[in-house]
């Protein structure tokens, strides 16, 4: 004599169906990342969802049953929604389409013939963002674009260029085994679960394992505690314990071993750098130094180093929240009520100055 209640996201309306449903309460929005062409950032944000969507979402309570859909919005709303939702193609960011594509040997991404053809300044951004990287020579006077080494590298990974970037510079710093921790937990979701009964416990468990340095060292130490439970066999315990998460703690363990799996094929220097996290932290700045922050103490809060358009705050979920470090990079931005770095790590100023000097030339392009 229960009543069950799911909260879904909106991989419910279409890839999950779940027995037993015969009431489903819209709230008419969807959480979405989307790439800021002209800013080169991705911002998390949440947005009105399309009456595709909606339809959607209604047909979850009649699938075995007939039900009914209570929309928490007005008729007149979802007459102004959109027909459908924006082709991803047109929202997200390209550099790793683009990186795939010049692997293949489709040198000249413009002439393709698509559906629906992403915005020019969104390919010159993600073009731009590999030439950052130095995983593309500049287009020649055909407009052709050709992979470097250096590119060659990054695509045999199966992770954002960026984050390609980061172990590649890790293997260069000896620090390759935090390395992959990290980018296998920026790979995948929070791994810290925070409901309102329990976010006390959450927030007093997490501090357990906070780190100096920031959130991607906080993970380094979940990650130890996480493989020292799975040695002793006591994994859901110590998840519930410590209010984790761990089917996605699973998902880190995959992820973290494929992409060792590739080190290894690519004869990658395996090395740990123990607890000298400045070369950890190093290596993460050459693979997101377009995502450093610098405090700006007249707004008292952050602009990205490359402009000052944007005022970033450190999000709340930050070990960091408390403190104020003259500069950080970040794993990416949540839009609320204004934008947030999610996921930050403490860097020296000057290692991304030096990172982007020789760059001054493309930056000017931004």
């Amino acid at each position: 004599n229960t009543r069950k209640v799911i909260f879904a996201t909106n991989i419910a309306e279409t890839s999950v169906t779940i027995p037993g449903i015969r009431i489903v309460i819209d709230t008419g929005k969807i959480k979405i990342k989307t790439f800021l062409a002209d800013r080169r950032i991705d911002v998390l944000r949440v947005e009105d969802e399309s009456k595709a969507s909606a339809t959607q979402r209604a047909g979850r309570a009649g699938r075995e049953a007939p039900g009914k859909c209570f929309r928490l919005y007005p008729e007149k709303h979802f007459a102004e929604m959109r027909p459908t939702a924006v082709p991803e193609v047109l929202r997200t960011n390209l550099c790793t389409v683009l990186l795939e594509l010049f692997r293949i040997g489709l040198t000249r991404v413009r002439s393709l013939s698509l559906i629906s053809p992403p915005p020019e300044e969104a390919l010159n951004a993600a073009q731009l963002l590999l030439q950052l990287l130095d995983a593309v020579q500049p287009p020649d006077k055909k407009d052709r674009v050709h992979l470097t080494d250096m590119g060659t590298r990054l695509a045999a990974f199966p992770v954002d260029p960026p984050l390609a970037r980061v172990l590649l510079a890790a293997s260069q710093n000896g620090c390759l085994e935090e390395a992959l921790t990290i980018v296998a937990f920026m790979s995948t979701d929070s791994v810290f679960i925070t409901t309102t009964h329990n976010r006390e416990c959450c927030t007093e468990g997490k501090r357990l394992f906070e780190a100096p340095e920031g959130d991607h060292c906080t993970m380094l130490n979940v990650y130890k505690g996480y493989r020292a439970a799975r040695k002793e066999k006591k994994v859901k315990e110590w998840c519930a314990a410590n209010s984790m998460q761990e089917r996605v703690l699973g998902t880190v363990f995959k992820i973290r071993r494929q992409l060792r799996e590739i080190c290894l094929k690519n004869t990658m220097n395996l090395q740990s750098c123990g607890t000298d996290l400045t070369k950890l932290r190093k290596a993460m700045c050459a693979g997101l130094f377009m995502n450093a922050c610098e405090y700006d103490k007249s707004s008292d809060g952050y602009h990205l180093i490359n402009t000052s358009s944007l005022l970033i705050k450190i999000h709340p979920s930050s070990c960091l929240a408390r403190s104020r470090p003259t500069a950080f990079i970040f794993s990416e931005l949540v839009r609320t009520n204004q934008l947030y770095a999610r996921d930050i790590t403490v860097v020296d100023i000057d290692w991304v100055k030096e990172l982007i000097e020789p760059k001054k030339h493309l930056l000017k392009l931004l």
